[in-house]
């Protein structure tokens, strides 16, 4: 799908570029039913599992999820960071941050 034009993401124990495979989960959520929306998402985990994304050479895994709180008029970033150390410790970092589209200042 072509390169992706993400900002370097600062961990606990290293700094990943946007180098590395990608994944998207399904977005076309028409379903307005929640527990759809879990049994896509499982069946996508299931499958990355089934294709050995996850093994023994990784070393970070970085979960995005954009928002809208269409009350507020804010969009929000939540970035999850796994990092897989080599004792197979895994250490989390957590970002979230809210902007809104008229201003495109993060908060």
């Amino acid at each position: 799908e072509g390169a992706v034009n993400m900002d370097p993401i600062q961990g606990r124990l290293a700094t990943y570029s946007s180098n590395g495979y990608i994944f998207y989960l399904h977005d076309k959520m028409d379903d307005p039913g929640r527990s759809r929306h879990k049994q896509v998402w499982a069946e996508d985990l299931i499958n990355l599992l089934k294709l050995q994304w996850i093994d023994r050479f990784t070393r970070a895994l970085i979960l995005n999820i954009g928002v809208l709180n269409q009350n507020l008029g804010l969009y929000g970033n939540i970035e999850c960071l796994f990092e897989l150390d080599l004792t197979s410790n895994i250490w989390s970092t957590f970002r979230v941050r809210a902007f809104s589209p008229d201003t495109d200042e993060q908060s």
